[in-house]
């Protein structure tokens, strides 16, 4: 008889002998389209999705794999891919799904419960095929009409989130600074939607409105008594009323004053009541000489005697140094000093010289006392000629400050 410990040994060397039979590594061939892996596994019993997932593949939905022994006796898994990958995008949502090979293009829109309109656009067309990758657009897209310049343009405009500005660039309508729509511009569109276009005018038109000046009457030492002269004209004002009219599709809906101004005021005509005796040839005149029946009520002395007229050429001066001017005479310096201000009359009044300033000198004699300055020679010879001589007063206002 076998000894107990014999018996032992023989039974755990046949214990190990068919552990190591038990766990042998087998190599599996995946056979995935056109990739081949090699997996190796040491499972007892063997399963094709175990396989796969020791190869860290997976089998879709519609996809199956089949586990066999090739000619050589070694396992084998051949997978069959019978799913398509879809992709739908439906403006700006995007959907994707598996479908069974060989479903249709419209099979896969109403799985995925894509609504759709009449006016959507599709890029494929509904009755083919799909394969893995197929990738779906659907464009959603609105009939809308736009009222404008007295006619409608109709477009199918794209996009869902399409807004009535986008209706009005599909349709080619501009807006003016003024105009306006119906539907404000940022409203979302859908389908047969109108949008009236309101053309707006804005005119400016000024009304001007004269404003009438004054008279205004002042005592004048140019002017002769009893006569009234004007002196300066007057010069109306002028105000601008600046109304606005706004104007939609040619009607006339508001008018309003955007402006109210007096562009310039008006000038007063001023008009000289006479003072003098008669109209006096110097238009010199002075705040200084206050006529009172036609001569000064207030001056220093008088000189009388005889005034001759005379003329000078142009550019021809005086002996004080003061310009030669009408209203500027001649004067014996010793009776009248030069600057002094004087007013001249004739002795019979029928004559006044007018408000005049020493300034000159000439030969003089007892006789005569003065020769009073008529303007150039080319100009008013003939008015000298008139004046002559004539017996005046000379009445000194001031001496020698101007």
């Amino acid at each position: 008889m076998l000894s107990l410990s014999l018996v032992t040994g023989v039974i755990f060397s046949l214990s190990l002998i068919v552990a190591s039979l038990y766990y042998q590594e087998e190599t599996v061939t995946v056979l995935d389209g056109h990739s081949s892996v090699k997996v190796q596994t040491k499972a007892r019993v063997f399963d094709a999705e175990d396989i796969l997932l020791e190869a860290g593949l997976y089998l879709g939905e519609f996809d199956t794999a089949n586990l066999t022994r090739d000619e050589d006796g070694q396992y084998v898994v051949d997978v069959t891919r019978s799913g398509a990958y879809v992709e739908i995008k439906h403006d700006d949502s995007v959907k994707l799904m598996t479908l069974r090979a060989g479903e249709t293009v419209a099979t896969a829109l109403y799985l995925a419960d894509t609504s759709l309109d009449a006016n959507d656009l599709i890029s494929r067309d509904l009755s083919q095929t799909v394969s893995d990758g197929t990738t779906i657009v659907v464009t959603t897209r609105n009939h809308i009409s736009v009222g404008v310049d007295g006619e409608v343009r109709e477009a199918l405009v794209e996009g869902a989130s399409a807004t009535v500005a986008d209706a009005l660039v599909s349709t080619g309508v501009v807006l003016g600074a003024y105009d306006y729509t119906d539907v404000a511009l940022d409203s979302q569109l859908y389908e047969n939607l109108h949008i009236n276009v309101r053309r707006v005018t804005k005119i400016q038109h000024v009304d001007i409105e004269e404003l009438p000046f004054e008279t205004e009457y002042v005592h004048s030492n140019l002017v002769k008594q009893g006569r009234e002269e004007v002196i300066s004209g007057g010069v109306p004002g002028r105000r601008e009323v600046t109304a606005e009219q706004t104007i939609v599709d040619g009607v006339l809906v508001n008018e309003e004053i955007v402006s109210d101004i007096i562009a310039s005021g008006p000038v007063n005509e001023i008009v000289g009541l006479g003072k003098a005796l008669q109209t006096p040839y110097s238009k010199r005149d002075f705040s200084e000489i206050n006529l009172m029946d036609g001569i000064p009520a207030s001056y220093s002395y008088v000189v009388s005697g005889k005034a001759c007229a005379y003329t000078a050429p142009p550019g021809a001066g005086t002996a004080s140094g003061r310009k030669l001017q009408i209203g500027t005479i001649a004067v014996n310096p010793d009776k009248i000093p030069y600057g002094s201000l004087l007013y001249i009359v004739s002795q019979d009044g029928r004559r006044v010289y007018g408000a005049a300033v020493a300034a000159d000198t000439g030969a003089f004699t007892d006789d005569i006392v003065a020769d009073v300055y008529m303007g150039t020679t080319s100009e008013h010879f003939a008015d000298a000629c008139d004046w002559g001589a004539q017996y005046v007063d000379i009445y000194v206002i001031s001496t020698g400050n101007y």
